[in-house]
């Protein structure tokens, strides 16, 4: 999670949607002629204490168990939930930001959250990927079943103003700079974790009708509403 109050904007922070490369770049923007502040519900209090308002002020989410489990009370996560960040900065200054997020196709971004932990574990292959998606086990020790849906709605209707979509990330992160009055030129998006990118068989090649239907179930939410197929 990053907000910007210089250019007035919220980025709520995805997983496996080129999250990284974003937030990046504009941590940059924003540190270029900003301060920004921890997400801490303690920092928060401090600079009501000074300033009586949070207006004024940019923010970075954290890392960490705890935050991550308990944004509504300890401090927002850097993969913090629209409904927390909400709260955090109170209903005004989010109503008047522009909330962007990003996303990509489930069934694709499934094999991307596989072959990037292959990278510890190099033999894993095809066969590894259908028997974890089975394991009740491996679901929940590896954090394997993603929350993206909700890190940018908010009882179940999505609050972003813009999604960059992982199929077309240059040209909508080209888009949502220019309207956010950001030279995409002169921040150019950076590629990062590129040892982690899986040069191998189409993602589809990953499934079989089990798996296919077991991700269709999981993230059924973001299937319909941004339309994605297998």
């Amino acid at each position: 999670m990053l907000v910007s109050h210089l250019y007035k904007f919220i980025l709520l922070r995805t997983e496996k949607t080129a999250s990284t490369s974003l937030v990046s770049v504009l941590r940059d923007v924003v540190c270029e002629q900003d301060k920004l502040y921890p997400a801490d519900w303690t920092v928060k209090r401090r600079l009501l204490r000074e300033f009586g308002n949070l207006k004024g002020h940019s923010f970075l989410g954290g890392g960490g168990f705890i935050p991550r489990r308990m944004g509504a009370w300890k401090g927002i996560h850097r993969h913090g939930r629209a409904a927390d960040v909400k709260r955090f900065l109170g209903e005004e200054i989010f109503a008047d930001y522009a909330v962007i997020t990003s996303e990509r196709n489930p069934w694709e971004r499934q094999v991307s959250l596989f072959t990037h932990r292959r990278t510890k574990h190099p033999s894993r292959g095809i066969r590894d990927f259908k028997a974890s998606m089975r394991s009740g086990s491996y679901n929940i020790l590896h954090h394997n079943r993603l929350k993206n849906w909700e890190i940018y709605s908010i009882d179940d209707v999505p609050v972003a103003d813009h999604v960059i979509r992982f199929e077309t990330l240059a040209q909508d992160y080209e888009r949502v700079l220019t309207q956010l009055n950001i030279d995409p030129e002169r921040w150019p998006l950076p590629h990062r974790r590129e040892n982690a990118k899986f040069e191998g068989p189409d993602y589809r090649d990953y499934y079989d009708d089990e798996s296919r239907a077991l991700v269709g179930r999981w993230y059924a939410k973001e299937i319909a509403h941004f339309g994605y197929e297998f």
